[in-house]
């Protein structure tokens, strides 16, 4: 804790902990005098800046939400589920072994889609995915993947595939056969689909001029609202040539696109239809002891005072070392942590080899800032502007000394036919949730709007889940057919 404390204060230059600079000083003399001065010295330095960093950016919250999580981890841990129950999984597993796609190494299963890249799974699931970089308004370059049938003819209209937070577009990929993820069914079903990426993750990093790289990270989902979804439907409306196109979101996928229909409604003229997948509007009921832990130790606030502004942003598009932390021993610890975000019902209807294959290419990471917009949020019960902080800077932003609700008076105006399909057991995207968003409507518009919810289903079963594709992906593929 203190080598951390350390390390952070060095790299802030605070000025009652001068860090690397204070500590060769320390050394210097203790060397030259060769007494105990430069090591007294240097203590005290230390104790200085934890007393600093405690005092002021309440780090013993931190500390007791680590703990606090720990012991419920521990407890599930013991509690929860364990893979591979049965001997029919573990007959499932060396089918898997001797068909070549698993390495058998004592008590450790090892799927060697774990070390490939992420395009080269999906060609191995018989397609020939394009890269598409896609520059927005403000600078930031945006990567796509278009995914064809070649086999199908008459191709329809394009659908764009917009992941969560802290997710990226291989996130869409996981179960890794095509009459299971919903991007290769789409495209089977003659649609022209594209898999997008927001700012930020790992797939998308790459900046222009406009952007100051100091500054980088400096967006949450209003940026991906009001710049990231324009621009991904400007270019694909170009490049394909079609008036409309179809979006498919999954969580966060889901605010942006709200974010932008309250800012602007004429939007909708580019939509022929649009999907929410647990869609997230508020999360004033949200259950997640996590998401609760965060808010109350004020995590985010801290990371940003520490200017650590990218968060969970691994190097990269794969890091097969992580996915070795979800081996066959330790699943079961990466499944609780899920379920404590995500809901109870994660992984009921899983394929657990799919862990290893999440753990290399997930997650594709955000912004501390995003996070602290969520946490706001939150708070506020509501559906507002990111918070900057102070009174100038938010006068500044929007000309008021506070940040302003989203507009949500504009939904009246929701006209987009609409299906949106939820999961019970869903801690992030509750009932009480979407009913809020559902009252804004008008009577009259929810002729527009289908909703669908599934019993035993959290967050991220309605994307991972082995059955979603009967139970989500067919309603999808009907739900475009009819508009």
């Amino acid at each position: 804790i203190i080598f951390i404390f350390f390390f952070f204060s060095s790299r802030r230059r605070h000025t009652r902990c001068s860090g690397v600079s204070w500590a060769r000083r320390c050394v210097q003399e203790t060397v030259s005098t060769q007494s105990t001065w430069g090591i007294y010295n240097f203590q005290n330095m230390t104790r200085s800046c934890l007393t600093n960093y405690f005092t002021k950016l309440k780090s013993l919250q931190i500390l007791f939400a680590i703990c606090l999580i720990a012991v419920t981890s521990a407890y599930y841990y013991e509690a929860g589920p364990q893979p591979f129950e049965n001997d029919m999984d573990e007959l499932k597993l060396m089918n898997d072994i001797e068909s070549g796609d698993l390495i058998d190494s004592d008590d450790y299963l090892i799927d060697r889609d774990m070390f490939r890249p992420p395009l080269e799974i999906i060609r191995r699931m018989g397609y020939n995915p394009e890269v598409h970089e896609i520059e927005t308004e403000d600078g930031y370059v945006l990567t796509a993947w278009r995914i064809i049938n070649e086999n199908v003819s008459r191709r329809k209209l394009p659908v764009l595939i917009q992941h969560g937070l802290f997710d990226l577009s291989f996130s869409w990929f996981v179960n890794r056969k095509k009459e299971l993820c919903l991007p290769t069914i789409l495209a089977d079903a003659g649609y022209d689909v594209w898999v997008l990426n927001n700012r930020g993750n790992r797939m998308s990093r790459k900046f222009t001029e406009k952007v100051d790289p100091n500054h980088y990270w400096e967006f949450t989902f209003q940026e991906m609202g009001r710049y990231d979804l324009p621009a991904n439907v400007k270019y694909i409306k170009n490049i394909t040539n079609k008036e409309k196109v179809y979006f498919i979101g999954h969580s966060q996928g889901t605010t942006q696109f709200f974010a932008k229909m309250t800012e602007d409604p004429s939007f909708s003229e580019n939509i022929q239809a649009f999907v929410g997948l647990g869609p997230v509007f508020l999360i004033s009921n949200q259950g997640s002891s996590i998401i609760k832990d965060i808010k109350y130790a004020h995590i985010a606030d801290v990371l940003d005072k520490l200017h650590l502004h990218g968060l969970l942003r691994p190097r990269g598009e794969y890091n097969p070392l992580l996915g070795l932390a979800c081996l066959k021993k330790y699943r079961v610890f990466v499944l609780t942590i899920l379920k404590l975000v995500c809901g109870e019902a994660t992984g009921k209807y899983w394929d657990y080899n799919i862990l290893p294959i999440v753990c290399s290419h997930e997650p594709g990471g955000s912004s501390v800032k995003n996070v602290m917009h969520w946490m706001q949020n939150y708070q506020k019960e509501g559906f507002y502007y990111f918070d900057y902080g102070t009174e100038a800077v938010n006068l500044k932003h929007y000309n008021q000394t506070t940040p302003p609700s989203y507009p949500t008076s504009n939904l009246k105006q929701w006209t987009t036919p609409t299906l949106f399909i939820s999961g019970k057991q869903d801690y992030l995207a509750t009932q009480e949730d979407l009913k809020a968003f559902l009252d804004l409507l008008p009577e009259e518009q929810e002729k527009y709007i289908e909703t669908k919810l599934i019993d035993d289903y959290s967050h991220i079963d309605l994307v991972w889940a082995q059955n979603a594709a009967e139970w989500v992906f067919k309603d999808v593929v009907e739900f475009l057919e009819k508009h």
